[in-house]
């Protein structure tokens, strides 16, 4: 969910909140809804699957939007879900946390008692980052009240990365770094597939970087004072629309404020951006 700066102390407007459908492989927002006052981002995710076909998509979600509504909302429209679980569902977070803890410290630990695993090595921006993916299956002998609340329910997850930070400039090599270790859980409607669940969990965070971070970088949209009526909401989808289109020209070699500056100087290139690929 991001909000435009769009309050105004002096009529006591609140600030604008939409949250946005990102679709990670197509890079494109496929839609948006505004969370009205007084309300919350989760009443308005039911409405924003509502118009969406999900066959054949996983629908990614932090924590907070980990409902079984809105799991049971994205089985019926045809799609599958992986959602963050935390401690907003203490009794099943507990229960997945302690039946991971007690798999490590059985015989052959996790990787031999999950049904699938998957581990991953990435160097960059300083760091060393080891990702490992476990995945256990939900069968009606362990976990009977959780299918029974959560639809479509198959797996359980636990994302475990380990990131330790290059020793500063100047500090010895040899240093000992001691690495931070965090564990992730999830709950999925997908078979447990390592590769597969890692892969969805990892590119649901891409919003951040190529959507929120470019409208407000690309498009001024925090610095945007704009605020009477319906015009905060219709910049806000102005600016999702535009940037639909600048993202479709693949031959341009630059980013997208550039390409928005383009626009203005060179008549025929807004043209064909405005025509498509």
């Amino acid at each position: 969910m991001c909000a435009a700066p769009s309050t105004d102390s002096a009529t006591g407007q609140g600030a604008l909140h939409l949250v946005s459908v990102w679709a990670v492989q197509a890079r494109l927002v496929l839609a948006q809804q505004e969370v009205q006052q007084k309300s919350n981002e989760m009443t308005a995710v039911p409405l924003l699957l509502e118009m969406l076909d999900l066959k054949g998509c996983i629908v990614t979600a932090d924590a907070l939007n980990s409902q079984k509504t809105i799991a049971a909302k994205v089985v019926e429209r045809g799609g599958d879900y992986v959602l963050a679980l935390k401690a907003n569902h203490l009794h099943l977070y507990e229960d997945v946390r302690d039946y991971f803890a007690w798999c490590q410290g059985q015989p052959g630990g996790l990787a031999h008692l999950s049904q699938d695993s998957k581990i991953t090595s990435d160097w960059g921006h300083g760091r060393h980052e080891v990702r490992r993916c476990f995945c256990l299956q939900t069968t009606p002998e362990e976990w009977p009240q959780a299918l029974r609340q959560w639809p479509g329910l198959q797996s359980v997850v636990m994302i475990e990365r380990q990131r330790s930070v290059l020793p500063p400039e100047g500090v010895p090599v040899g240093s000992q770094v001691v690495p931070t270790l965090t564990r992730h859980y999830y709950l999925s409607s997908l078979a447990p597939q390592a590769a597969r669940l890692m892969n969805a969990i990892r590119a649901h965070w891409g919003i951040e970087n190529s959507l929120h971070w470019v409208l407000d970088v690309a498009f001024g949209e925090d610095d945007c004072r704009v605020r009477r009526d319906h015009a905060p909401h219709n910049l806000a989808t102005l600016r999702k629309l535009t940037l639909n289109l600048l993202r479709q020209d693949t031959k341009t070699k630059c980013g997208i404020k550039g390409r928005r500056k383009m626009s203005g100087w060179n008549e025929d290139y807004m043209l064909r951006i405005l025509a498509g690929p």
